[in-house]
């Protein structure tokens, strides 16, 4: 069974444009992301927006998304991420749903970057997180 973090029409509209979003920055920006990412949890497979290796904590990380009016945090999601030993962060889909080149670079700078130093964009700076 599939779990998406969209519960309706509406949702799923926003979820695809945060999908396409993060595909955008991964390429603008020079990052891996992989998006969609699924993970199965027991019987159910969650699907989030993006997964990003090299970002939020030395096992990548994964994107969830937040839905307006409630912004209501799926815990199932969260605690797929945690069993798979990945840092998860739920964004906020109104903020993500249109690629803005600083919003992204923004969010990537605090997750930090995990990966190996030889590919660490540029625009990150020097800093390396260990």
């Amino acid at each position: 069974m599939s779990v998406h973090m969209a519960k309706n029409d509406k949702q799923r509209q926003i979820f695809l444009k945060v999908i396409t979003a993060w595909k955008l920055a991964g390429l603008d920006l020079g990052v891996k992301v992989m998006a969609p990412f699924d993970i199965r949890s027991g019987s159910k497979v969650i699907t989030y927006a993006a997964a990003l290796p090299d970002f939020g904590g030395k096992n990548g990380m994964l994107v969830g998304v937040l839905f307006p009016p409630e912004h209501e945090l799926d815990e199932s999601a969260k605690h797929a991420a945690d069993i798979a030993g990945k840092y998860v962060s739920f964004i906020n889909a109104e903020a993500y749903e249109e690629y803005k080149k600083d919003v992204f670079k923004d969010a990537l700078r605090d997750w930090g970057y995990f990966g190996a130093p030889k590919h660490k964009p540029k625009w990150m700076g020097e800093d390396t997180i260990e």
